[in-house]
């Protein structure tokens, strides 16, 4: 019997915020200091990043020719096929196996040593996780999967931003039929789809990276919510909570910036309550923008 593609759940929790923040600023310094002090600081960094990351090689290349990347010796959850193929895993086309030769894979490595602060440890524990969720809920094959045209048409790529990022767009909101209205919001399984649907276009979306050294490896998503289905606030919660808490976990440094447009007004009480399953340096990378606001928002941005 084929495994279920079902993602996880979490529970609701509750805030009795009301934050009615619009533009979450990216630009937080916490003190100022002399510009020999920030020289040196910028040294010992990037000289740690560096030694963090022949590390951080070392130890994923050492769990690959050894077989337990992926695979746990003390649960046996993927098959033997799976275990052997371990030497040629990949994330989005780049090898993680560094011998290979790949200029990209230490770009997907940083990213995951970024995200855990340059904690080797951690990087390998959040990598071994992003893997083994991608296994068993077969990420690789949702390129190849077909949804309805009505929600596929809702997603496309259009040029990039000032600095060559691809941009992205899904149209959230826009459904005039109300029958796909309930179709899609309605149940628990189709809620899943249009997660899956959802992590399809941001599948798509990296795939446009070259994941080159120094390039501008991540993308810029834009969310329309004209005509969001108000009604179904909960079932958009929902989503919005679990779409939060796979991005954070599993695209670390792979989204640039989150522009939300045309949001509405129950909106920013929903985004406050979603948002506190991430941390604070994600937070930062979204940007809500009232309708009002939207055409000098996206060419400032974009």
């Amino acid at each position: 019997m084929p495994e279920e593609k079902v993602f996880p759940s979490f529970d609701d929790e509750d805030t009795s915020s009301n934050s009615s923040t619009i533009i979450v600023n990216d630009d937080l310094e916490a003190n100022q200091e002399s510009p020999n002090v920030k020289e040196e600081n910028n040294d010992e960094m990037k000289l740690s990043a560096k030694m963090a990351l022949l590390d951080f090689r070392c130890r994923v290349e050492d769990a690959i020719l050894s077989n337990y990347l992926v695979y746990n010796k003390k649960k046996v959850i993927f098959s033997k096929e799976d275990i052997e193929n371990q030497r040629d895993i990949s994330l989005w086309g780049v090898p993680l196996l560094s011998s290979k030769g790949h200029e990209g894979t230490d770009v997907i490595l940083m990213k995951f040593l970024k995200s855990k602060d340059y904690k080797v440890s951690e990087a390998f524990k959040a990598l071994r996780k992003a893997l083994r969720w991608r296994m068993k809920h077969h990420v690789d094959d949702i390129l190849g999967e077909n949804f309805s045209p009505e929600v596929e048409n809702l997603w496309h790529a259009n040029g990039k931003d000032k600095d060559g990022r691809p941009v992205c767009y899904q149209v959230l909101g826009n459904f005039k039929d109300k029958d796909l209205d309930r179709e899609m919001w309605g149940s628990h399984e189709e809620r899943q789809d249009l997660i899956r649907w959802r992590i399809q276009c941001l599948e798509k979306g990296i795939r446009l990276l070259d994941f080159k050294p120094g390039g501008h490896n991540s993308i810029v998503l834009v969310y329309d919510l004209r005509n969001s289905p108000g009604i179904a606030m909960k079932e958009i919660r929902w989503i919005t909570k679990r779409m939060l808490r796979i991005i954070h976990d599993n695209y670390p440094g792979l989204i640039h910036k989150n522009i939300i447009i045309n949001v509405p007004v129950w909106f920013s009480t929903l985004h406050a309550l979603n948002l506190r399953v991430i941390q604070q340096r994600s937070k930062n990378k979204f940007i809500f923008v009232r309708p009002t606001r939207v055409t000098d928002t996206l060419l400032k941005c974009i």
